[in-house]
């Protein structure tokens, strides 16, 4: 079995975890009540944090962006813009 990169993210981690843990188990005759609780323990804690992300999405999604504002065309910016960079030019 190849052994995949952590990238330290949390529910990467956990899925990662939950599926090293299936696949001890595969095959094997004596599986025990401990090791399913655990399995399912993983699984409980990967559907949260896919909850959290799903309402996190949501809400990113419904939130209206905000209007851009360029900070160079304020009047106080444009003489310092000027006085460092000088006058533009058409060409």
């Amino acid at each position: 079995m190849t052994h995949l990169e952590d990238h330290g993210l949390p529910l990467v981690r956990f899925r990662e975890y939950r599926r090293e843990l299936i696949v001890s188990l595969a095959g094997s005759t004596n599986v025990t009540p401990q090791q399913i609780a655990e399995i399912a323990v993983m699984q409980h804690v990967i559907a949260a944090i896919e909850a959290v992300i799903s309402d996190l999405d949501s809400d990113v999604a419904s939130t209206p962006p905000l209007p851009l504002r360029l900070v160079h065309s304020t009047p106080k910016v444009r003489p310092v813009l000027q006085r460092n960079f000088g006058l533009r030019r058409a060409s």
